[in-house]
């Protein structure tokens, strides 16, 4: 009896018997000694096949005999799933990390695989009602050299679009209720006074995209601040007769203008045709000349 006892603890001793540890435990599971422990912890024997890895550690990293330790992979097997659990986790496809700033290849591996287009005009922005095509396009290359994928590229763009129109719609209302102010405090003189004001501006040479921008930076009020100035200055230099006020020699640029009109082909045709900027122009100078003919009457 003890002698077969004897026999059945020493199974797996070189006779191929599983030891009673395996029967005891499990082919799969992890050998344990007798002092208690896991193969490779305190008190533990570690596996053999740990003892085939690299002990080197790779610069600041530890060695792969350390990093197996350290994860508890007792088994090879248990590194394969460890490794196949990582690889289901990040996906089948994997992209290297660019080496730096000027890694030109490497970013545009990163930028293809994250979706971005293989030209500019992939990203359709045009597309996007209220976008400039010139505007489109200039962003578009923009955002191809920073890598953007086409959901970002227009994301950006409605962005931007929502903050002009936002900026837009406060401008609307600040001309608004600016021009309401207007009209109540110059009554029934408000129309006569706008076409005065503009005419001053056409006089000095502004165009109507000029008295756009002017009027969109500073509102109405400070426009017509600005303008109603330039008119009375206008009209004094022109009643001084010289050209000597205010405005300089504005009544010797008027009448060189007028005579530009009228010898001009062209500009007359332009005038004939209704062209307002031109006819805005062309008043004014006529009224320069009737306050200049009061004005010597006057006199």
């Amino acid at each position: 009896m003890s002698d077969d006892m004897d026999a059945g603890a020493g199974a797996g001793e070189g006779g191929g018997q599983p030891s009673a540890a395996e029967l005891l435990l499990g082919a799969a599971a992890a050998p344990v000694t007798a002092g208690g422990g896991k193969a490779g912890e305190a008190g533990g024997e570690p596996p053999a096949w740990w003892n085939d890895l690299p002990a080197d550690p790779l610069g600041d990293k530890p060695s792969h005999q350390d990093w197996v330790k350290a994860k508890g992979l007792q088994t090879p097997g248990a590194v394969i799933e460890s490794y196949r659990a990582l690889e289901a986790t990040l996906g089948g496809e994997k992209v290297p990390v660019p080496k730096g700033d000027d890694d030109k290849d490497g970013w545009d591996r990163l930028f293809k695989a994250a979706g971005r287009p293989d030209a500019p005009e992939g990203y359709g922005l045009e597309a996007i009602a209220g976008v400039d095509a010139d505007l489109a396009k200039g962003f578009a290359a923009e955002a191809h050299k920073m890598g953007l994928n086409p959901t970002q590229a227009k994301a950006a763009v409605q962005f931007q679009l929502g903050l002009v129109q936002q900026q837009e719609a406060k401008i609307l209302e600040r001309d608004r209720s600016e021009g309401h102010a207007l009209a109540a405090a110059l009554g029934a003189q408000f129309g006569e006074a706008q076409e005065r004001v503009v005419r001053a501006g056409f006089a000095v040479g502004l165009s109507a995209d000029q008295l756009g921008a002017i009027r969109q930076a500073v509102g109405p009020k400070a426009m017509f601040k600005l303008l109603d100035t330039v008119s009375k200055a206008i009209a004094e230099d022109t009643l001084e007769g010289g050209g000597q006020g205010g405005m300089g020699k504005t009544a010797e640029a008027l009448a060189a203008r007028k005579a530009e009109i009228m010898g001009s082909t062209a500009l007359r045709q332009q005038l004939a045709a209704g062209d307002k900027a031109l006819r805005a122009e062309w008043d004014a100078i006529a009224e320069a000349e009737a306050e200049a003919m009061k004005a010597k009457k006057a006199a």
